[in-house]
């Protein structure tokens, strides 16, 4: 095995800990890269060494992860030793000091990890404690406050279309839960984004004193708020189900000003959306992009004059919304997870009730007719971007939790 430094030498030589990601993909496929991409450029500026292990295969002409990578076929299957003892082998060579665990949930991997290294568990989204990984009850369109438990779970897929309902499919998702749940001592921290996310970690029997709530951030905060276009409206997003992007049509459609819909974003629902879209009378308004790169979609936040976030499942966090705000541009959204914790109602834009079409239409009235108002609520919303969800913050929340998980690790070990 490679020398490596004990961890007190490292503190007193002042060095940072070789930190490793682990996740399945290493492009820009979602949300969560996108979040690995951003903090591991900052970290590196801070002088970290930063890498990720992953295990799918990267398409082509798309955006990856800008650090050292390791790519290694098969570490999402459990029942494979010779994978996990691989992974291992590369660990060891790199003499890392921690594993930040992003979508992977290989148990057998991680507690291997656990016996060298300390490891952390980033939940991203809701996959870690509810087989329809949405906690989004499809049937009554409205989301699900129940905490994990196998049997409901299984019925309540039936009863409610909240998760997929090929029997051997939805087995194995509710086993997969129930290994994540029963196995979190695993873990020696969990990283959530919002007090929401915490709370249903809670609920699902995770202590407190091993979360780490910290913040999320934009990619960045223009020095000025651009000049808005007045009649446009943005949407950016996946479109699926439970992100509301009917109930956003439903809203637009009735609007009595000019407006236009920019819908950036892409999922297995936009031929429902096209089909509604063309029933209402409104797809001549409507501009589908699909998924943008970072500087496209920029450039809609800088010029839109309100953007509008329909979710209807417990939102983890919302990236679309600070991101907006950080462009000096109102959100109205459905009141829903973790969106409250950075929308304040009649301030940096609306909170509405979710499923409220009418009460959505009049809220995005009101912000296309009054410029200043609209302007205003932009400029608290940059404000509140600028000062509670900087990627600096995020940053010195992680650097501690890291440092503490790492500290706490040694103690528990002897090493």
């Amino acid at each position: 095995m490679p020398c490596q430094i004990p961890y007190f030498l490292s503190i007193i030589m002042g060095l940072e800990p070789k930190i490793l990601h682990i996740n399945n993909f290493c492009h820009r496929a979602g949300g969560t890269e996108i979040y690995i991409d951003r903090v591991t450029r900052k970290l590196q500026e801070l002088g970290y060494d930063v890498s990720l292990l992953f295990y799918v295969q990267t398409p082509s002409s798309t955006e990856v992860i800008d650090c050292p990578k390791i790519f290694l076929s098969g570490i999402d299957n459990s029942d494979e030793q010779g994978f996990v003892n691989s992974a291992i082998d590369i660990l060891k060579k790199g003499k890392f000091d921690i594993a930040y665990i992003h979508n992977v949930f290989n148990f057998n991997l991680i507690e291997a990890l656990g016996e060298i290294i300390p490891v952390i568990k980033f939940v991203h989204d809701h996959r870690f404690y509810c087989p329809g990984g949405a906690k989004y009850l499809s049937l009554f369109k409205r989301g699900c406050r129940l905490r994990y438990n196998p049997l409901r779970c299984f019925f309540m897929a039936y009863l409610t279309k909240c998760a997929m309902r090929h029997p051997q499919k939805l087995i194995e998702r509710i086993t997969h839960c129930s290994n994540s749940l029963s196995r979190k001592n695993l873990f020696d921290e969990f990283i959530v984004f919002s007090h929401a996310m915490g709370n249903n970690l809670k609920q699902n029997g995770i202590g407190d004193k091993n979360i780490t709530v910290t913040n999320h951030f934009p990619h960045y905060i223009p020095s000025a708020v651009s000049k808005k276009d007045r009649s446009m409206l943005l949407y950016a997003g996946r479109i699926s189900r439970e992100k509301g992007v009917d109930y956003l049509l439903d809203a637009v459609a009735g609007l009595e000003i000019d407006y236009k819909l920019i819908i950036a974003g892409d999922g297995y629902y936009l031929p429902e959306i096209k089909k509604k879209a063309s029933r209402l009378g409104v797809l001549n308004r409507i501009e589908l992009k699909g998924w943008l790169k970072e500087n496209e979609l920029n450039d809609y936040y800088d010029r839109a004059a309100v953007l509008v976030f329909p979710s209807l499942w417990p939102e983890p966090f919302g990236m679309a919304g600070i991101e907006a705000m950080a462009h000096g541009t109102p959100v109205v959204a459905f009141n829903t997870g973790a969106v409250s914790e950075w929308l304040i109602d009649r301030e940096t834009g609306f909170l509405v009730k979710p499923g409220d079409v009418l009460k959505m239409r009049e809220r995005i009235e009101l912000l296309l007719r009054n410029e200043k108002l609209a302007h205003d609520m932009g400029i608290a919303g940059r404000d509140l971007a600028e000062k509670q969800f900087s990627i600096e913050k995020h940053i010195k929340d992680l650097t501690i939790a890291t440092s503490e998980a790492i500290k706490r690790y040694h103690v528990w070990t002897g090493n």
